[in-house]
């Protein structure tokens, strides 16, 4: 007896207005992966995944420096793959405070710097999908630290 017949499944949390039900089981098409963050050779890593039979692969070039070693020719593979398997394609950004800011405070050096690597990560992403708009993950902050509220805006 298959497990359906004993469980019915829950509504989804993803989609709560929808009449969806969620048995537990995923197919591996639904299931994305990431590539390794200490090779520049994205094609293999970008292969290994589709192969597996995941539909979304997220490049994860995210040290500075590795999405430039990237050769243009494997980006144009990666997009020949995605195409050929159906799969959609997403990019992680280097970890690049976007601000200016650096351990050793904020400069408009810095800032214009951080700006030219963002443009450079727009112009790799459109040579990884140039036909249709690519997902950029860019996290906001690189620079350790921590905020706190003041003992006295806390209610307690």
């Amino acid at each position: 007896m298959a497990s359906e017949n004993f469980y019915e499944g829950t509504s989804s949390g993803l989609y709560p207005d929808k009449d969806i039900s969620y048995s537990g089981r995923v197919l591996a098409g639904k299931i994305g992966g990431t590539t390794s963050i200490q090779t520049a050779n994205q094609l293999q890593e970008v292969s290994n995944l589709l192969n597996s039979g995941m539909k979304a692969v997220e490049l994860q070039p995210i040290q500075e420096g590795v999405l430039e070693m990237i050769p243009k020719e494997h980006l144009k593979e990666i997009n020949r793959l995605s195409q050929l398997t159906k799969s959609e394609l997403s990019l992680h950004a280097p970890m690049i405070e976007p601000s200016g800011f650096t351990q050793q405070g904020w400069s408009e050096q810095n800032r214009e710097d951080a700006e030219r690597q963002f443009t450079n990560i727009v112009l790799r992403a459109h040579e990884l999908s140039p036909n249709k708009p690519l997902p950029i993950t860019i996290h906001s902050s690189a620079v350790p630290g921590t905020e706190t509220m003041p003992k006295e805006l806390i209610k307690g």
